[in-house]
């Protein structure tokens, strides 16, 4: 994986990295959180990894842990004079500008109170009206949603909810429902997306404009994830195996996960719940 591509082009990969890849991205986080100042979420966005991950980068490298290094004079004037230029010239929010700086919010609203300008409170009426105007057309006849509008326009999500609310917009309860041929084309997109793309289920959910357990049901149905919670006559089924397993063949508790295809704590549960006694120990152990 290549983490100095740009975000917007690079793929976001759930499963775990090899050896190579874990050594870049522990460079790239390391220079972005001591060298560029970034914090942790944003050098989470810009790799496409979690947050917990570059978290355990920086916790596994002590050393960097320390306070991010102050900006010079000179770098401080230049971030304070895009921030105030992005906020009053070219009517960014504070959010948007954290965003695209690689900064904090706080830092960005401290830059603005130093200098005294003064925060946007309302919009004008011609401009509210044509807000007003763009949030329900977008909402309403193209299906946006209200994270989309909010994004699009540079207002928050409260206040495009705001807006829908006022002009008695009604909100979507469901999605519309594929149709059969547009159901096997987002199939095939999710399965193409999570088994050759290496997208993670929230990331392809995002990409085609569904949601996430329309996704996950997809997966599950091709059997390449399991389901969350077996259903009643599944875990029936699974529990039957398990006893049989262990109390008529003699299998061991992992022999009889890797059979089922369950994790050992799934195995333990129903030993459990069925009041079967374990079995002791059996092998040699090493003295000592």
């Amino acid at each position: 994986m290549n983490f100095t591509e740009p975000p917007e082009e690079r793929r976001f990969r759930s499963g775990p990295l090899s050896a190579a890849e874990a050594e870049v991205f522990a460079a790239a986080v390391i220079t972005a959180y001591t060298e560029d100042g970034k914090s942790i979420r944003v050098i989470a966005r810009d790799t496409g990894r979690s947050y917990g991950a570059v978290q355990r980068v920086l916790a596994g490298a002590r050393s960097v842990r320390a306070p991010r290094r102050p900006p010079s004079a000179d770098e401080a004037a230049a971030f304070a004079a895009t921030v105030i230029t992005a906020y009053t010239e070219d009517g960014k929010s504070i959010r948007v500008i954290a965003k695209d700086t690689g900064h904090t919010y706080r830092d960005v609203h401290d830059v603005l109170d130093r200098a005294g300008v003064v925060r946007r409170q309302l919009l004008s009426p011609a401009e509210a009206k044509v807000f007003t105007t763009t949030v329900i057309t977008n909402y309403a006849e193209h299906g946006w949603s209200i994270h989309a509008i909010a994004k699009d326009t540079g207002r928050s999500s409260r206040t495009v909810h705001r807006v829908l609310s006022d002009a008695g917009v009604l909100r979507r309860r469901r999605r519309r429902r594929l149709s059969g041929d547009e159901a096997k084309v987002f199939a095939a997109t999710v399965i193409t997306a999570y088994s050759k793309g290496r997208k993670s289920m929230r990331a392809i959910a995002r990409d085609t404009g569904r949601t996430y357990n329309e996704v996950r049901l997809v997966l599950v149905d091709a059997n390449l994830v399991r389901r969350l919670r077996p259903f009643a006559d599944e875990a029936k089924v699974f529990a039957a195996k398990v006893i049989t397993a262990y109390t008529q063949d003699g299998a061991t508790i992992r022999v009889t996960a890797a059979r089922t295809g369950r994790p050992l704590s799934a195995v333990h549960r129903v030993l459990v719940r069925a009041g079967i006694p374990r079995r002791p120990r059996q092998g040699t152990r090493k003295p000592g």
